[in-house]
Formats: structure tokens, C-alpha cells, sequence
């Protein structure tokens, strides 16, 4: 009863956005609960902090990185358009095409890339943040997006999501780290890491 506490440990864990809710509340929850009494805190990826999920395009000099997913990226349709009764999407058809656009996001930044070489043009109803917004424009009618093919979404009911020919648009996210200074609270955040890179095949 009058045994002193340990002390916590804390760890400030910088979060890009678009990471998936669900994937990163059983990430994080498998973390604490593996963790030595941990402190977490989480903040922007670009605010002071002890590790980033990032994805790797983004990794800073004097930065380690180790992989946890690999995302592709799909075109959302709403319901019922006209473009969900083909197999695939080409980048002229989306010339003119209503759309959602995200920012930041570097898989977009790809999109914008390959359109602008291609000379095609969306017709940009909406600029947003996050994923979940998005979706529910798409899912509204607003306009399509690109999105990561996450099962939650290739389950919404009022989104339907194709590939765009010729164009894979993937980005590999994982825990950045100070390669030199990695603190030994972050070790078992690298082992669910590597055990969910390891399961995915992407080893």
C-alpha cells in the first residue's frame, strides 16, 4: 500500500494525418499496454517529439526509419457514378471531374503530378485535411478522391473505390526515429512495427 509509484515514462509521438483510425488505436494500444508505465503524448508530426508515424518520403535527415504498412491508393466514387461500372479509371476521364482534393498528402501530390503530365484537369469542389471528411463528401456526392485502400473504407456503403490505369500511387508509412538517440521506451513500438510489416508480407 505504501510502495512509491514507479515514475511514467514519457514519450511524445508525433502523428501524421491520413494514418487510419482503427489501425492506429490497436497500434497504440498494443503499445501502452507493452510499455514500462509509458506516458503517452501525441502531437503533430512537425512539433518536438520523441518518434514520428510517418510516411517515409517524409523522413528528415539523421532519421531511422522502420516500416509498419504499405498503402495503396484507389479512386472513391460515390454511389452509383458512372465511372464505378468500369474495372478501371484513366486519368482522361477524370478531366472535368468533380473532385475532393486533400492537403498535405503526398499521394496526391503524386495524382497532381501525373494529371499535370498528362494535361488533364479536375474540377476542385473541396480542399480538406482528413480522410474521414472527405469520405463524406465523396459518399455525399461532392465528387470522387483518392484514397488509401484501407478495408474500412473498400467497405463504405456509399463509396465505391477503383484503380486508375497505369498509375500505382503507394506510400510506405512506418516509426521514424533519431538513428543515433532512440530512446529504449520506443522498442516495443519498433517490434509491433516490424511484427505488422512481417505479417502484411512487405518484408
Amino acid at each position: 500500500m505504501f510502495r512509491t509509484p514507479a515514475p511514467s515514462t514519457p514519450v511524445r509521438l508525433g502523428l501524421m494525418r491520413s494514418l487510419g483510425a482503427s489501425r492506429m488505436t490497436a497500434l497504440l494500444k498494443e503499445y501502452i499496454g507493452q510499455g514500462d508505465n509509458l506516458a503517452l503524448t501525441l502531437v503533430n508530426p512537425e512539433e518536438r517529439c520523441d518518434a514520428r508515424i510517418i510516411g517515409e518520403q517524409d523522413l528528415a535527415a539523421g532519421e531511422a526509419f522502420q516500416p509498419i504498412w504499405h498503402d495503396s491508393y484507389l479512386l472513391a466514387l460515390p454511389g452509383g457514378h458512372p465511372l464505378g461500372l468500369k474495372a478501371t479509371v484513366t486519368l482522361s476521364e477524370l478531366d472535368g471531374l468533380p473532385f475532393i482534393w486533400r492537403h498535405p498528402c503526398a499521394a496526391m501530390e503524386q495524382l497532381a503530378s501525373a494529371l499535370s503530365d498528362a494535361g488533364v484537369r479536375c474540377q476542385v469542389r473541396a480542399r480538406l485535411r482528413t480522410i474521414e471528411y472527405t469520405l463524406g463528401l465523396v459518399a455525399a456526392g461532392v465528387g470522387a478522391s483518392l484514397v488509401p485502400a484501407w478495408p474500412e473504407i473498400l467497405d463504405h456503403p456509399d463509396v465505391q473505390c477503383r484503380p486508375l490505369s497505369g498509375l500505382a500511387i503507394r506510400q510506405t508509412v512506418g516509426v521514424a526515429y533519431p538513428s543515433r538517440q532512440a530512446m529504449p521506451a520506443l522498442e516495443p513500438l519498433f517490434q509491433l512495427g516490424r511484427q505488422a510489416w512481417e505479417s502484411a508480407g512487405a518484408a
